[in-house]
């Protein structure tokens, strides 16, 4: 099963790799967009690799080029050990986009803040430095991959985890 999947995403990065489509985006651009993720916990989580099930609505707006600004919420159903579990969380974000020599590969920097809601009646504080790629598969639609390092702050306690999400964005108006 492994191997499929990393069979699946390697051929996708090499198509997109492959497509002449031009990265459009420009100030005063819209988006949306929606998100899966991978969580390997660690610190007080414990050690763990689990899935989520992401409905996850993204809307950012482009303040220039490179600098976007954004904010996201909606639920998240966690599969780990056998466990399910589950949030809700609102955060904004902000990304730095570094141009490349090819329009269509966009890397970025950025952080995130915010708030989830679990679902037994806890609430953490979220803060989340991240790195990621956005790949333009046409003039107003790219794949996103990236990786970030949410430190939660809840009851009086301190956590983090690695977060390796996969999205899809749309430019709104392109």
């Amino acid at each position: 099963m492994r191997k499929c999947v990393l069979v699946v995403l390697a051929g996708l990065v090499l198509g997109l790799f492959s497509i002449g489509a031009y990265a459009q985006h420009e100030a005063g651009d819209k988006e949306i967009g929606a998100s899966g993720s991978l969580v390997a916990g660690h610190g007080d989580y414990g050690k763990y690799i689990g899935s989520n099930l992401t409905a996850t609505g993204e809307f950012g707006y482009y303040l220039s080029d490179n600098q976007y600004v954004g904010a996201a919420v909606g639920p998240t159903i966690s599969f780990n050990d056998g466990d399910t579990s589950g949030t809700f969380m609102f955060a904004g974000d902000y990304r730095y986009l570094l141009g490349t020599s090819n329009p269509m590969v966009w890397p970025f920097a950025g952080a995130m803040g915010g708030v989830y809601k679990i679902f037994d009646g806890d609430s953490a504080g979220l803060i989340a430095p991240q790195v990621g790629v956005k790949f333009y598969v046409s003039q107003s639609s790219a794949f996103e991959a990236s990786y970030s390092f949410p430190i939660l702050f809840m009851s009086g306690s301190r956590t983090t985890m690695s977060i390796f999400q996969f999205g899809f964005k749309h430019l709104l108006g392109k």
